[in-house]
């Protein structure tokens, strides 16, 4: 895995003109600054409902993403620069086969969003993005594979009607990936944003895949917005601390999350035409911990439940959007992943913990280097 050396740096700004809005820069509040120094100390309200360990199985490769199919009877997961195929039925998990479709590690896996469908995206460090089609998985074949990022590929959304993807890289660059069915050329990139100044670590969709947020090295947050079939910078945010994690809440709320701090920071806006505007910060776990960019934030709307991990820690929140006050989070669980000082190689690790959650958050899977196994939790009562 090609890990790129974590450090701030200021990112220059360019603004855009944009037909009914204009791209704008918010400054970071005077009192940032000082709150970084600041560790807020989070406390954990325990509900009766938990993420409850049920079964693992052994996966001593290094696993940078799992992918989990929409009727949660098929796991993909990586292995190196295999991706390994399993059966999944009510918290049993059985393997199938592996596939060799890349050179180097395999970083991000995600399946078709449409019904039904087995087929999957995957990128590498080999700076490719692949399409892989299957009905029944016992012989997967690449269809189609998309270039043009020069680094290692950080991100990919995928959209619900299966005509976008869009990719993030330690380039710089996002990109915007069109099927165009009508051409024999399939898959095309029909748009590249440049306005990051170092690697970009995280992206993220809002409910209508309408608006994109990405945050990176560059101390920079921008709100990309879809207007007449292009997409454009509608604002700038410069902070002072480089995120690696944000995440989409609902329509006018996101999450922000900088490198091993000790809190989120939670933007809000008045109303869709509006700048977002950061309200408050909510105390996590996983302060002062060395914290790998892979393992995106999401958030799942059936369990109303925020997935975010910081340093050793996987941190799971609760969303009452319907309190009394802007906003309501409750920390209900922390699963502590015990990393610390490698004796034997004299260094700290890492933390490498990577996972998904399923569609109707029932089911959380997660790989970590210290156990080198796929564990499958369950959402049910504690015992």
């Amino acid at each position: 895995m090609n890990q790129k050396t974590i450090e701030g740096i200021e990112g220059q700004i360019i603004q855009e003109s944009i037909p009914e809005f204009q791209d704008q820069q918010i400054e970071p509040l005077q009192f940032q600054s000082i709150e970084k120094n600041k560790i807020l100390k989070y406390q954990i309200n325990n509900i009766s409902n938990q993420y409850i360990l049920i079964n693992s199985i052994k996966n001593d490769q290094t696993c940078y993403s799992i992918a989990l199919n929409q009727d949660d009877t098929l796991l993909l997961a990586s292995a190196d620069s295999l991706i390994k195929i399993y059966q999944f039925k009510k918290g049993e998990i059985k393997y199938i086969q592996q596939v060799a479709i890349h050179q180097k590690d395999v970083n991000i896996l995600k399946f078709s969003k449409q019904y039904n469908s087995d087929s999957f995206i995957s990128a590498s460090d080999d700076l490719s993005i692949k399409l892989t089609s299957s009905f029944t998985m016992s012989n997967p074949k690449v269809y189609q594979k998309l270039t043009g990022h020069s680094y290692s590929i950080s991100g990919l959304l995928y959209n619900q009607k299966g005509d976008l993807i869009v990719s993030s890289s330690y380039d710089n660059t996002i990109k915007f990936w069109s099927n165009n069915s009508k051409t024999k050329f399939g898959w095309i990139c029909t748009q590249t944003i440049y306005d990051h100044k170092n690697s970009i670590y995280s992206i993220s969709f809002n409910e209508l895949e309408n608006e994109i947020i990405s945050c990176g090295e560059d101390n920079l947050l921008l709100v990309l917005y879809q207007y007449d079939l292009i997409w454009r910078v509608k604002q700038q945010i410069r902070l002072n601390f480089f995120g690696i994690r944000l995440c989409f809440i609902d329509m006018n709320t996101f999450i922000f999350l900088s490198y091993s701090s000790s809190y989120l920071e939670v933007y809000q806006r008045i109303d869709s035409r509006s700048q977002y505007l950061k309200i408050t910060n909510f105390a996590i776990a996983g302060v002062d911990q060395p914290c790998q960019t892979y393992y995106p934030s999401s958030f799942n709307i059936p369990k109303q439940l925020l997935f975010i991990k910081n340093g050793y820690n996987l941190n799971i929140l609760k969303y009452n959007h319907e309190s009394s006050s802007q906003f309501q989070f409750q920390l209900t669980q922390v699963i502590e992943f015990n990393f610390g000082f490698n004796e034997i190689f004299g260094e700290v690790e890492h933390g490498d913990i990577y996972g998904v959650v399923s569609e109707n958050g029932d089911f959380l899977f997660t790989w970590d280097a210290k156990s080198r196994q796929i564990q499958i939790r369950k959402y049910q009562k504690k015992l």
